[in-house]
């Protein structure tokens, strides 16, 4: 089910601007690049801010947001800081991405670079899209989820990060999980769509039963991989990839299929779309969320319809 979005407009006399840095690295190089775009808002007659703190955040958003005066709440890093945004938020809350991370699929997916003047002009523009977003228990996500061998490399990743992400710091955990992940059966049920979403328990489907599972609500991935190309976050749904069959050769054919765009085919390969759904597995397996560790299965997800509302440049279709 497909709904039409158009995007809106913020009022001209809502000038408010929040603005968060990531301080977990490279705080210096944000908090520079937080200075210049405060100064460019400064010239497009727009207030701005730093925050100090996560729990400042919430509360300041929410009045401002309940006055009318609040802009937007910007998140200076990367996926991560944005989605720690949106879930420290109340939903209409409006978030500008100004990226500085390893990734930023987000940004990519909006179209937004990381020139402060540009940045500032899509603020002062004020043109907002409600995109889907995907909820974990009671942790929000923006743009996928994944149980399997990438979630035990984004475990191992993150159990002995120090300093700043790069592509190069998945060099190492890769090689570990290659060397000792053992491919855990996972088993992936949808809800039936002729369950109420009142009705606990919901009515499931019978079980995917993979080695490697891919919740998508946006369609990006990590390293340009399009797994789920035709993903979008206005159809109310997920889209599911998944992989029936472990070990690091059967790996690197699916990943050669996903590079070449014929994975669906692959007999070995189950797409599905669905709003809810479950993982499991009958041995410990890890899932991540955006790039973060989430924690161990079982994992249910369900669509946030509507949650997000994003900052977006002019000539940004959501279709």
């Amino acid at each position: 089910m497909t709904a039409h979005h158009p995007i809106n407009v913020l009022p001209v006399d809502a000038r408010r601007v929040l603005i968060v840095v990531n301080r977990a690295a490279g705080a210096g190089a944000r908090e520079g690049a937080a200075d210049r775009l405060i100064a460019e808002l400064s010239a497009r007659r727009c207030k701005a801010e730093l925050v100090g703190s996560l729990s400042e955040l919430s509360e300041q958003a929410a009045e401002l947001q309940h006055s009318g005066e609040l802009r937007s709440v910007v998140a200076i890093g990367g996926d991560g800081t944005a989605a720690e945004i949106v879930n420290r938020t109340n939903s209409g809350t409006p978030v500008a991405v100004y990226p500085t991370g390893t990734e930023n699929l987000l940004a990519k997916h909006l179209g937004i670079g990381k020139n402060a003047a540009e940045i500032a002009e899509i603020i002062a523009g004020g043109r907002t899209v409600c995109l889907d977003a995907g909820r974990a228990s009671m942790r929000l996500f923006l743009l996928m989820a994944s149980a399997g061998f990438d979630a035990d490399v984004v475990q191992r990743l993150h159990t002995e990060r120090s300093g700043n992400i790069r592509h190069e710091s998945y060099i190492k955990p890769i090689w570990q999980a290659i060397r000792n992940y053992r491919y855990p059966e996972l088993r992936v049920r949808c809800a039936r769509m002729e369950a109420d979403d009142s009705i606990e328990p919901p009515l499931w489907s019978k079980p995917i039963r993979c080695r490697w599972a891919f919740v998508f609500n946006l369609p990006k991935y990590g390293f340009g991989l399009r797994f789920a190309p035709s993903a979008s976050g206005l159809d109310g749904q997920f889209d599911v990839c998944t992989f029936r069959r472990g070990g690091l050769l059967s790996g690197l054919g699916y990943l050669s299929s996903i590079v070449l765009g014929f994975h669906r085919r692959l007999p070995g390969c189950e797409y599905v779309k669905c709003s809810r759904l479950r993982i499991e597995s009958d041995d410990p397996a890890h899932y991540e969320l955006d790039g973060d560790p989430g924690g161990r299965l079982p994992l249910e997800l369900t669509v946030a319809p509507r949650r997000l509302r994003l900052l977006v440049p002019e000539g940004f279709s959501p279709t």
